[in-house]
């Protein structure tokens, strides 16, 4: 039963890991969204600069949490989640761009989360 209760507490942990990962490259993920919406403004006008601006904030808090997660975490796992970015993106695309889904994008989508699922399970 207590072998039973620590892998519980073990997954639940690794999930909960994953998550915070997730949560940064999605922030990141915005921050792409948010260069595109500026590359719309006339260079050097004011909306140019706080668009800008507000990026490289942006930047700042990811930067600041990409480095906690490193401090935890291995830099191995912590960037083959990075790889995760293109599911982000295909979502952002569909919602914002109505972009169509693939096949091929499933199928990729697919293969990047097994691999990161490789990379996680040698904790084991």
């Amino acid at each position: 039963r207590k072998k039973m209760m620590a892998e519980k507490n073990r997954f639940l942990a690794g999930a909960w890991d994953i998550i915070k990962i997730q949560v940064i490259i999605c922030f990141f993920s915005v921050i792409n969204i948010l260069s595109k919406y500026a590359s719309n403004f006339d260079f050097l006008s004011l909306k140019f600069f706080l668009a800008y601006a507000l990026i490289l904030t942006c930047f700042l808090v990811y930067a600041f949490f990409w480095q906690k997660l490193l401090k935890k975490h291995s830099l191995f796992k912590v960037y083959s989640n990075r790889a995760l970015l293109v599911v982000w993106a295909l979502i952002w695309g569909v919602i914002l761009f109505s972009e169509k889904v693939t096949l091929y994008n499933i199928i990729g989508i697919i293969i990047i989360i097994c691999g990161i699922m490789v990379v996680f399970s040698d904790d084991r």
